[in-house]
This record gives structure tokens, C-alpha cells and sequence, in this order.
């Protein structure tokens, strides 16, 4: 389990509470982890914590909120910069790994709640923003279609699915790619480009394409 992370007690209660609970609800689920945990944690008693939140069902919700608005509002300013279709599509994967890197416990807290929640698209805050998320890609790769840039019949929803779930994925397991021989002449710097070539030119050489 990761060290906790120190208190720094200039930081506003509310804040420090949002943010211990954050890690400690991606670290250990929402079951695991207690009021008193978070209260430890982020250097206050637990009637702080009860005088923000009715209870850690409260909590919980509030902390998922935040973390998928953060990430929503990134995304959406990292779209709207003026790079091609083409070019957008390492540009979103260098941001969107670097994204994951910066925030570990927004992406294992969204991770637990896309793969352990079986009411997802009925409660709570995760859909709306997953939606919004692949809305956003999907509007990229269908303008870059229309502007003859990627292939005709090419399915904007399976790119940007793609897109979001390689390198989620791929933030995830970092952790094991020294202990796993298949990415030993996979280095780091050249991950988004490797993945990018696959992702525009796929992976059946033109000999093969010509006998399908």
C-alpha cells in the first residue's frame, strides 16, 4: 500500500478531506475504508468531516464528482487545441497517459468504479462524464471522416472506445511491465508512437490486405 501523503494543514479542511478520501477510496474501495480513515488522513476529527458530508455514502459521491469534472474540463481544454485529426490522436494519447501518471488515484477510483459497479449507467456520477468523454473522441474522429482524414466506414465510437481503454489500461500495469519480457524492446518514449502507428495504419501488411 502506498505511503500516505503528508498533511499539510495550510490546505483548507474541506480540501484535504476531499483529497484523502480520493486516495484512500482508489486504494482500498469504498467497503475499506471508514469516516475515521479519512479523517485520519486528512488531519481532522470526524465531526469535521460529518459537518461537510451527511455520511460516507455522501462522501463518496463527492469525491467522484470532482474527480471525473477534473477530468472532463482537461479533456475538453486538450481537444479544443487546433492539432489535425491525425496529429490530435498521439497529441490526446501523450496528454491522456500523462493525465493517469499525474492523478494515480483518479484513474484506480474511476478503474474501480467502470468495473465494479453494476449500476453504473443508473446511479452516480461516473456515466454522464464517461459519456461525455466518448461523446468528445467521437466527435473528433467523425470530423476527421468527414474531412477525408481517416478511412471511409471507419467507426468514430470503436477509436475513441480505444483510445480511452489502451492507455487506462496501460496506466494501469506500468507497475508490471519490468517483470514481463514482451515489453523489454517496448521503451517508454516510444510507447504513444508505436501505439499511434497501429492505431492509423493497422496491423495487416498491404500483401495481406490485397488478399482480403
Amino acid at each position: 500500500m502506498p505511503d500516505a501523503a503528508p498533511i499539510d494543514l495550510a490546505v483548507p479542511a474541506l480540501e484535504r478531506i476531499l483529497a484523502a478520501a480520493e486516495r484512500l477510496f482508489a486504494e482500498r474501495g469504498f467497503d475499506s475504508v471508514s469516516i475515521s480513515d479519512v479523517a485520519a488522513a486528512s488531519g481532522v476529527c470526524k465531526a469535521n468531516v460529518f459537518h461537510h458530508f451527511a455520511g460516507k455514502h455522501a462522501l463518496y459521491e463527492a469525491v467522484l464528482l470532482g474527480s471525473c469534472a477534473r477530468l472532463g474540463e482537461a479533456m475538453e481544454r486538450m481537444l479544443a487545441t487546433g492539432a489535425d485529426p491525425a496529429g490530435q490522436i498521439p497529441h490526446f494519447l501523450t496528454w491522456y497517459r500523462a493525465y493517469l501518471r499525474e492523478h494515480p488515484a483518479t484513474a484506480r477510483l474511476l478503474l474501480r468504479e467502470l468495473t465494479g459497479n453494476p449500476d453504473l449507467a443508473e446511479s452516480g456520477p461516473v456515466f454522464p462524464v464517461l459519456v461525455r468523454l466518448v461523446d468528445m473522441l467521437v466527435a473528433h474522429v467523425r470530423a476527421g471522416s468527414a474531412h477525408g482524414v481517416f478511412r471511409e466506414g471507419i467507426h468514430p465510437t470503436v477509436v475513441a472506445s480505444l483510445l480511452l481503454g489502451v492507455t487506462l489500461f496501460n496506466a494501469q500495469t506500468e507497475h508490471l511491465r519490468r517483470h514481463m519480457a514482451a515489453w523489454r524492446d517496448v521503451g517508454d518514449d516510444a510507447y504513444v508512437a508505436l501505439l499511434t502507428d497501429v492505431l492509423l495504419r493497422g496491423v495487416l501488411s498491404a500483401q495481406a490486405l490485397q488478399t482480403r
